[in-house]
C-alpha cells in the first residue's frame, strides 16, 4: 500500500512506467530506453584560448605602484578549423579604467605586439599559422592590457572591460 501512494505521489511519468510493470508476465524481463541527442559543429570556428587550451581569464588585475600601473599579459592562441584564412580582432569599445566620480584612465590592449582598437585589427593567416591548413592552433602570442599614461590618479577602486570581437578573415 505504501508502494501506490508514493507511486501516485511522483506523477504521470512514473504511472505509466509502473503500468509496463503491472502488465508484464511475472519473471519477465523489462527493457528500458533511453535516448540522447547529440549534437556538433562543424564550420569556420574560430576562439581565443590560453595557450594551453584553456578558457581565457574574466579578470585581469592592474596594480599601482606609486607612478603607473603594471601591464597584464597572458599568452594566448587562436584556435581554428580553417588554418588558410587569417582573423579580425575589434576592440567592441575603447577599455577605460574608471571608479564612478575620477576622469576614466584609457588602457591600451595589443595582441603580439600589434595595437587593437575598435577598427578591425587584421592578421594574416601565414603570420598566425605559418603555411598549416586545417584545423588547428596558433603559436602563443601575449595578450597584453596597459595603461599607457596613467598621470596620477584619485586614489580609488577603478574597474573596465575589455571587449573583443574574433572573426576568421577572408
Amino acid at each position: 500500500m505504501k508502494v501506490n501512494k508514493i507511486l501516485l505521489a511522483l506523477g504521470l511519468t512514473v504511472a505509466a512506467v509502473t503500468s509496463v510493470y503491472a502488465a508484464a508476465p511475472t519473471g519477465a524481463t523489462i527493457n528500458v530506453e533511453k535516448d540522447i541527442t547529440v549534437s556538433a559543429v562543424v564550420g569556420q570556428s574560430i576562439d581565443m584560448l590560453n595557450s594551453d587550451g584553456t578558457a581565457m581569464p574574466t579578470s585581469a588585475a592592474l596594480q599601482w605602484n606609486g607612478t603607473g600601473f603594471s601591464t597584464w599579459s597572458d599568452p594566448v592562441i587562436i584556435r581554428t578549423a580553417n588554418r588558410a584564412v587569417g582573423a579580425v580582432l575589434t576592440l567592441l569599445s575603447t577599455p577605460q579604467l574608471t571608479d564612478g566620480s575620477s576622469p576614466a584612465i584609457p588602457m591600451a590592449v595589443k595582441l603580439a605586439g600589434n595595437a587593437l582598437s575598435t577598427t578591425a585589427t587584421n592578421f594574416a593567416a601565414t603570420t598566425l599559422f605559418g603555411t598549416a591548413t586545417g584545423a588547428g592552433d596558433s603559436q602563443p602570442m601575449p595578450l597584453t592590457i596597459s595603461v599607457p599614461t596613467p598621470g596620477t590618479p584619485a586614489t580609488g577602486t577603478y574597474t573596465g572591460q575589455v571587449q573583443m570581437s574574433l572573426a576568421q578573415g577572408t
